[in-house]
């Protein structure tokens, strides 16, 4: 199998973890990123994408196979299934050099992730992040990962922890420009915006004044020099209970757990996170454009799914099908793409794989469900849904048994024009009218009939189970799922 393209452009796809598009600048939001603005500039903005599921092992699934999770099996944490092909796959059959970087160990290798790609440089195994013997041999081992140790470092030192966001996308930029051969099929995931909401400063300072750090970076390793918020209407060990996800189950099962004003600070945090990640978006965009790359190179750039914020009495991402979970950003470029446009119709992440063959002029395999946004198509309704959950054992402690049967279904949901239909694994279900997602209370026998043939028709109606984290994890992914706040 090769490209039908004598000239077969490089493809970058970059999924920013966690990022709701209404913050975003060129989606009208309050946070300034001309990163993002550079980018919907020079290429095609979709105003209405949304993930096909609510979490990033769901998501990911669905982009990476072109399938929804009932077609894939990735209903949750689920592992790959051997014979579903992924976009990497496909994109290495027809002579790319296909190279990765998960951010969350949920997409990683121990789960499937990896499949068909050359190199997939997990953070937590592969990548150096600290001064210990083992890491200083890493980076010998590859100039790659150890050229920008020096600047990753003295970023640390100056500004304090950044989740390693300048080094990841540093030997991003080097692999591809050093490492792999063209044409290349790129993939990053930026985990940069996801909990703990922690950008360094002085981001987080602007976003909140109050807040008093070591003047110098560095100092914050030491535990009498910890951060500190100055503010007597906001108790702080709370605030650090949802970053670490401890606290997660406290303010579901009694969302006054946190004040309005504890929550406003999370709403700053995570703005402020997006800010710093706009900053280096910005940075590999202008790198693209100054190494001639971007002339011949499809780049799309998205996220896995948005987050709550309080709305609904939530927080993070992984529950419910309400837009602040489901709706995404999504802005292609390309050599063939229309510049400066925006796109109002549905579009759907499993759309992704498709367009991205229809772009590099690849045959689309057969088995994808998705379809090129510019095939001159349209869709009139998204789909998304997740199977029953293994929760973790703090919220069975802290939950009650109906919010945690609640929290643990599976869902399917439909989203048309004018309404949002949800049903549940235990036969319940919900239909809201939109824009405002106002829950009917006494809606149309035949309406309800019509939405859920349809979402069944595409979806199917049976439930399945996700599996899990399983007992058998190593160190360095227990560590990061902790680090993430999924487990304690």
């Amino acid at each position: 199998m090769t490209s039908h393209n004598p000239n077969p452009p490089n493809v970058v796809v970059i999924v920013c973890d966690t990022l709701r598009p209404d913050m975003l600048s060129s989606y009208g939001g309050s946070v300034n990123t001309p990163g993002f603005d550079k980018i919907a500039a020079n290429g095609t903005l979709f105003e209405q994408a949304y993930a096909a599921g609510p979490g990033s092992s769901i998501s990911h699934g669905a982009l990476f196979t072109g399938k929804y999770p009932s077609e894939s099996g990735i209903v949750g944490q689920v592992k790959i299934p051997p014979e579903e092909g992924t976009v990497a796959e496909y994109f290495r059959k027809v002579g790319y050099e296909t190279f990765g970087i998960p951010g969350p160990s949920r997409i990683g290798s121990d789960w499937g992730y990896d499949k068909g790609f050359d190199t997939y440089l997990e953070k937590w195994r592969d990548i150096p992040s600290s001064l210990t013997l083992e890491d200083i041999r890493k980076a010998i081992s590859d100039p790659t990962l150890v050229e920008p140790m020096p600047s990753h470092f003295y970023r640390m030192a100056k500004q304090g922890n950044d989740k390693y966001t300048g080094y990841l996308v540093d030997t991003f930029m080097r692999k591809l420009s050093k490492d792999v051969d063209e044409p290349f099929f790129a993939f990053a995931n930026f985990p940069f915006v996801h909990a703990p909401y922690d950008p360094p400063r002085p981001y987080k300072e602007q976003a909140t004044p109050e807040l008093r750090r070591p003047s110098f970076g560095a100092l914050e390793l030491l535990p009498w020099t910890e951060e500190k918020l100055d503010r007597e209407d906001v108790r702080q060990h709370r605030l650090e209970a949802i970053q670490d996800g401890t606290g997660d189950a406290k303010f579901f099962a009694d969302s006054s757990w946190l004040t309005d004003e504890e929550v406003q600070v999370l709403r700053d945090w995570y703005r402020a996170s997006i800010k710093y990640l706009d900053t280096h978006i910005e940075r590999i965009w202008e790198w693209l454009e100054r190494t001639g790359q971007i002339e011949n190179t499809v780049f799309a750039i998205m996220s896995d799914h948005g987050e709550y914020l309080g709305e609904h009495g939530l927080l993070k991402h992984m529950y419910f099908h309400f837009k602040e979970a489901l709706h995404v950003p999504l802005i292609i470029t390309g050599p063939s793409v229309p510049e400066g446009e925006r796109r109002s119709d549905y579009v759907s992440l499993v759309d992704v794989f498709d367009t991205l063959c229809h772009l590099a002029g690849i045959e689309r395999p057969e088995s994808v469900t998705g379809h090129s946004v510019f095939d001159g198509s349209h869709r009139d309704a998204v789909f998304a849904e997740n199977g029953i959950r293994s929760l973790p054992n703090f919220y069975q402690e802290q939950l009650g048994p109906d919010r945690l049967d609640e929290f643990k279904r599976g869902r399917k949901s439909i989203r048309t024009k004018d309404f949002l239909f949800t049903q549940d694994s235990a036969g319940e279900y919900s239909l809201f009218k939109l824009p405002d997602e106002e829950l009917v209370n006494d809606p149309s026998g035949e309406l309800v009939n019509d939405l859920r043939e349809r979402l069944f028709e595409e979806l199917g109606s049976e439930f399945t189970h996700d599996e899990g984290y399983g007992d058998n994890l190593d160190q360095s992914v227990t560590e990061n799922l902790r680090e993430l706040g999924y487990i304690e």
